[in-house]
């Protein structure tokens, strides 16, 4: 997954599941890598080989950008996260894969609001759970 400043993918945010040869999870920013997960045994995603490689065999593939906030997420489960202290606005994602046979279905896009402060949601979750 591919979230692009230009139509090119050495700028941006870049995420590459199941590299080098599927044993990592690489986030790239403008072409260098700023975070790994390793695609071990606690992985959400396995591969098992055959005509269908992994299994799950569908999987939910996310990168969210929020703020300087970025994080990978397989299946509803975070694997990945990098604080970009100089983050880089993003409008456009691209959607590929490389040496690979992959199907996109369902694919969408999303402009999120702002992340509230930290410090604003522990007042509005102190408050609420007083009462």
């Amino acid at each position: 997954v591919t979230p692009l400043k230009l139509n090119d993918k050495g700028s941006g945010y870049r995420m590459e599941v199941n590299a080098e040869n599927r044993s990592a999870t690489i986030l790239y920013r403008n072409g260098k890598e700023v975070a790994r997960a390793a695609q071990d045994r606690n992985f959400p995603m396995r591969y098992v080989g055959g005509h269908a490689p992994f299994f799950p065999r569908i999987n939910r593939v996310v990168l969210l950008k929020r703020g300087n906030l970025i994080r990978g997420f397989v299946d509803g489960k975070e694997f990945l996260r990098y604080e970009d202290p100089d983050p880089i606005a993003v409008k456009r994602i691209g959607l590929g894969g490389y040496n690979t046979h992959i199907n996109f279905s369902h694919m969408e896009a999303h402009t999120l609001p702002p992340a509230a402060p930290k410090e604003s949601i522990e007042k509005k979750t102190l408050s609420s759970t007083a009462k």
